[in-house]
């Protein structure tokens, strides 16, 4: 039976596959977003304009395939359809940000563009009322010591892409936990903290190491890491971690801290084992890698105007098939030892710290930039623009955070002034 429960969730993961030529990549956007006052824009309310009232207006030219969303700090969060053509889903995307910024302009509303809130602290931001999210405000006071920073105060960009195949799973999960810690560093776009700088702190990726150890981080730190079992490890790893919360029969949540394997394995026995219940457990999960029935990577903070697409086109490139052989035997021969201290580094932006091999960060992100620039180069639809000009700026310049704040501090302005002075005025 136990086989059985394994063999009902890959085949859900694997449920979309699509051929190779036919993978589409798909895209979240979080962005948190702020008055003139720099007071942050309500889940609700009877006084002025609210987030519920700015997707109400979004939904009336709403078109197939994208939706909206709250999150739990309210983060409004842009969701795309999923395209074969990074230019087709760039193209989607400015449609929706030229709306967006008309709506939010004629109500003196604006986004600051950074993967962490600048001000405020979990204190000071009300949680959005759903009971799943409530359930999980509950626990993070117990998982970790910043769940309620990463529920309320972080914000990033999420890229999805559909799989293949078994062998496709295994090994793009393998690449992907992997190259982690430089993604983090290379889209490491959180230059201020309570009211001051981050200096050289990676805080979105501080944040979200020490939200939940159980269902967070690498997939290696939970058995995760032989790059030819990934699928079936992973299948292991989500029915031996407890629930965060189960869903009644009148579709009621409550609070549960029975594993999801037991959970899952209930349901098969009584024949009730659903995609939607599977696929509630597998959402249960918040490692930076994780699968539905499709893969999605979390690494990127919320980067600055004109970059959101960056990070699909980065990874987009780094995954075709013409990388896969160089990925994966380089890959493959980093020790535990390794990724652990590279995982440790990420916490900090600072790119002459080393990693694997002794190679320096800067020495890492001009690989995986070269790399990526030639598969996006390969795939032959004239996609490298969308990373070229990030990729320069990174490589010669350092990261967004550190470029932020070496201009904050050159203006000598207040940091009320200077963010209203570069995404209000």
């Amino acid at each position: 039976m136990s086989t059985n429960l394994n063999n009902k969730i890959k085949s859900y993961i694997l449920s979309k596959n699509v051929d190779e030529n036919n993978r589409k990549v798909g895209i979240e956007v979080e962005s948190i977003i702020y008055d003139k006052q720099l007071k942050r824009l309500p889940i609700n309310s009877k006084s002025s304009f609210s987030l519920l009232e700015l997707i109400d207006e979004l939904n009336i030219n709403k078109l197939d395939g994208e939706s909206y969303s709250i999150e739990p700090g309210g983060q409004f969060e842009w969701a795309s359809p999923p395209f074969i053509s990074l230019k087709d889903l760039n193209h989607f995307f400015k449609r929706h940000q030229s709306t967006l910024e008309g709506i939010l302009k004629k109500n003196n509303l604006f986004i600051i563009p950074f993967g962490l809130e600048p001000f405020y602290t979990p204190e000071e931001i009300t949680l959005i009322s759903d009971s799943k999210y409530q359930i999980m405000d509950k626990m993070m006071v117990d998982s970790g010591s910043m769940g309620r920073w990463m529920m309320r105060n972080t914000s990033s960009i999420q890229i999805n892409f559909d799989l293949v195949n078994e062998q496709d799973t295994n090994e793009m999960l393998f690449i992907s936990d992997c190259l982690y810690p430089i993604s983090a560093y290379i889209f490491s776009n959180s230059p201020f903290y309570k009211g001051g700088t981050s200096n050289l702190k990676n805080m979105r990726n501080i944040i979200w190491r020490n939200t939940d150890n159980r269902r967070c981080n690498n997939l290696y730190e939970h058995g995760v890491s032989n790059q030819m079992t990934m699928l079936n490890d992973y299948i292991n790893f989500i029915k031996n971690t407890e629930s965060i919360y189960e869903i009644d029969n009148n579709k009621t949540l409550f609070k549960s801290n029975r594993l999801l394997g037991d959970i899952l394995f209930e349901a098969l026995k009584k024949d009730q084992l659903s995609d939607f219940l599977i696929n509630d457990s597998l959402r249960q999960i918040f490692t930076n890698v994780r699968l539905k029935n499709f893969l999605e990577i979390r690494g990127a903070d919320r980067l600055s105007n004109g970059f959101e697409m960056v990070p699909a086109a980065f990874w987009t490139g780094l995954f075709h098939l013409s990388n896969r052989k160089e990925l994966l035997t380089r890959l493959s021969s980093w020790s535990s030892v390794e990724r652990k201290s590279w995982d440790e580094k990420s916490f900090y932006i600072d790119e002459n710290q080393n990693g694997p091999e002794g190679k320096p960060f800067k020495d890492w992100s001009d690989w995986v930039f070269e790399l990526a620039l030639n598969g996006l180069e390969k795939r032959g639809c004239g996609e490298v623009i969308l990373l070229e000009e990030y990729s320069e700026i990174i490589c010669k310049e350092g990261t967004l955070s550190l470029i932020e704040q070496k201009k904050f501090i050159n203006s000598e302005l207040s940091l009320k002034e200077y963010l209203l002075k570069s995404f209000y005025d």
